[in-house]
């Protein structure tokens, strides 16, 4: 395993992103909703003081990581989820000026707009066991 992690090490940095590579471009995801629906815009939930300043830090390395873009000040918002922020369980003890942006989690509460999603065919993708196991597999053939 360590020869093939060695090997391929140039595939495991950052967080990186889908891209079609035969045309060099990004795989970009679209939700289909059915049709008629209005786009919702739910009311934000507070965000706890103690968490604030790692949220904002951790969203300017998302957009400087090209995870996420921000939404020009200008730029109306027409469908909006509430963000739900957390520490990550190993870090809920420590005190408020020790956290940051890697102890925290943060997600979008996607319950009201999942009801308007429309269902599409996935193909399941494998779990770590089937990759781990065709790892070593391939690592006993060389």
């Amino acid at each position: 395993m360590n020869n093939l992690i060695t090997k391929y090490s140039h595939l495991f940095h950052g967080i990186g992103k889908i891209e079609d590579r035969n045309n060099g471009r990004e795989i970009q995801s679209r939700f289909h909703m059915k049709p008629g629906v209005v786009p919702v815009v739910q009311k934000p939930r507070q965000i706890p003081y103690y968490l604030q300043e790692p949220l904002k830090k951790w969203l300017v390395l998302g957009i400087q990581e090209h995870i996420f873009e921000k939404v020009p000040d200008d730029e109306p918002v027409t469908c909006y989820s509430p963000l739900v922020v957390q520490p990550k369980p190993r870090f809920a003890g420590l005190r408020s000026d020790e956290l940051e942006p890697h102890m925290i989690r943060a997600s979008v509460d996607l319950r009201v707009p999942k009801q308007y999603m429309e269902r599409s065919r996935i193909s399941q993708a494998p779990i770590v066991e089937d990759f781990t196991s065709s790892m070593i597999a391939l690592s006993g053939q060389n």
